[in-house]
């Protein structure tokens, strides 16, 4: 939660310059050694200098088919479905999102993102799901981070699909 506040407090227009940079000073003071993540083969420094530039595309990894057995079914996303429908979430849907991970979900998430990371070391997409591991829930919330946002619509595409297969099969 300390390196999400630091984050945010970089980002922050009305921060000086002399006061962001002690505070990314901070940061690399308290970001976590190469052996807190247990990544193998990975040079995390080379990661955390390119977090901005790889999350721009980390969203994509939930269309892979690695990743597809994180996909929720149309009754798990009931919830969430007007939202999803729209592609917006409003206020109060953004606290039933917040709600929507619990500690199982979060774990297969890490979990799946951790072994992808592990068995592809060496694919262009690696450095994008160590990104996408390391942000997740410490910098970038998980109801607000961009893979869980495509895992959410991709998950939406595919219940949507299924319920309308099963409407013409009938």
């Amino acid at each position: 939660m300390g390196r999400e506040i630091l984050i945010l407090a970089i980002n922050d227009l009305q921060v000086t310059q002399k006061e962001r940079s002690h505070l990314f000073h901070t940061l690399q003071l308290i970001s976590p050694r190469p052996d807190y993540y247990k990544l193998e083969r990975i040079d995390l420094q080379e990661i955390l200098e390119q977090i901005p530039v790889l999350l721009r595309k980390g969203d994509l990894l939930a269309e892979l088919p690695d990743f597809s057995g994180l996909y929720f079914t149309a009754h798990e996303l009931e919830p969430l479905w007007g939202a999803l429908q729209r592609y917006n979430f409003l206020p109060e849907e953004e606290a039933k999102l917040e709600n929507f991970f619990n500690l199982a979900f979060k774990h297969q998430i890490l979990a799946t993102l951790h072994n992808f990371i592990n068995r592809n070391w060496n694919s262009p997409y690696a450095k994008l799901a160590c990104a996408v591991y390391i942000t997740l829930g410490e910098i970038i919330p998980w109801a607000k981070h961009p893979f869980i946002r495509r895992l959410l619509a991709v998950s939406y595409q595919e219940a949507k699909t299924m319920k309308n297969a099963n409407k013409n099969a009938k």
